[in-house]
């Protein structure tokens, strides 16, 4: 990040400017900030996914658990992608081969399909993080959009 960015950055967020030196502080200042920001996604209507490389879940927000109708630890025991069906019924197998070719994916149609078989239409956007040109994580932000739909219909 470029000196100017940071210095915006932290005027608008003074918060984000750790504690110099003590190493006690510094570890008290990074738990609040992550608190802070765990606090933020769950108050986010539209649910978010962080996975790792591999489609295991490393984070959701409270609105992913409701939507997928999963706990992390249940998502960590499988692949996010066997969650989504195309339009037509099918696997979402296409949106792995999309993220494995570092691309991204926006405001795409997906149906989520919950334990209960219930399904519920979704815009899902999927972002691969790349570090050196390899794929490291995906964040994936989905809003249920069969209000929406119905309305339309």
């Amino acid at each position: 990040m470029d000196r100017a960015r940071e210095e915006e950055i932290r005027g608008r967020y003074p918060a984000t400017k750790p504690p110099d030196g003590n190493v006690d502080r510094t570890f008290a200042w990074q738990t609040s900030q992550i608190q802070l920001y765990d606090a933020a996604l769950d108050h986010i209507h539209d649910a978010v996914v962080v996975t790792d490389d591999r489609g295991k879940t490393t984070y959701l927000n409270r609105a992913a658990e409701r939507l997928l109708g999963r706990s992390i630890s249940e998502l960590r025991s499988m692949n996010i992608l066997d969650c989504f069906r195309d339009e037509n019924g099918d696997s979402s197998s296409w949106m792995g081969r999309k993220i494995l070719r570092l691309e991204e994916m926006k405001d795409e149609r997906q149906v989520v399909v919950r334990p209960d078989e219930c399904e519920t239409p979704v815009l899902h956007t999927l972002r691969p993080i790349v570090k050196e040109g390899v794929l490291i994580r995906v964040v994936g932000t989905m809003r249920d959009i069969s209000e929406l739909e119905r309305r339309n219909r």
